[in-house]
């Protein structure tokens, strides 16, 4: 089988979870790469995100007791737009940079990266993950996978996640 694979695009360069962070991305790795007209600060003053909130509570179709989606779901969530506001940015069109600050923030704050994952960083990126997924919304690219990129407080987020999957992870590479 023959790959149409140019080793110049920097495609496979950076760690494993930045290597994955890519794949996921697809077309727009930077906000830079995507088109002026698609940034999602075009439409910061359009999207409440209490609204946005509540689709997405909504689309989980869980049964959550009160106390599970008051603490392991709203207070996360609020934290974080508490945190955007501060800086004047809509919490559900934040840039990379905003998001890497705040969870450069939450690892400082947290016990561990994986505290900081389990609580923080699961929910943010649920909800990006759901609003990239769903035509309601202007989301072409996912702000927290861009974050990834950054390699900084996101990346160790995302690493987190990637090598709890024991996919990569052989006896070798202890």
């Amino acid at each position: 089988m023959e790959a149409d694979y140019d080793p110049d695009s920097n495609y496979h360069s950076g760690s494993i979870p930045v290597q994955e962070a890519k794949a996921e991305l697809g077309v727009f790795k930077r906000t830079v790469d995507v088109p002026t007209r698609y940034r999602l600060d075009n439409f910061a003053s359009g999207l409440d995100p209490d609204t946005v909130w509540d689709a997405f509570v909504e689309s989980r179709d869980k049964n959550w007791s009160e106390h599970t989606l008051k603490y392991r779901y709203e207070s996360p969530w609020n934290k974080w737009c508490a945190f955007a506001r501060e800086r004047g940015v809509n919490s559900v069109t934040p840039t990379a940079e905003d998001l890497e600050d705040w969870f450069s923030v939450t690892i400082e704050d947290s016990k561990s990266v994986q505290t900081a994952h389990d609580i923080h960083f699961r929910v943010l990126i649920a909800v990006f993950s759901w609003v990239t997924e769903h035509t309601d919304y202007p989301h072409r690219y996912n702000p927290v996978l861009q974050a990834v990129l950054l390699e900084g407080a996101t990346e160790e987020l995302w690493a987190e996640r990637v090598f709890r999957r024991d996919k990569y992870w052989t006896e070798d590479a202890e």
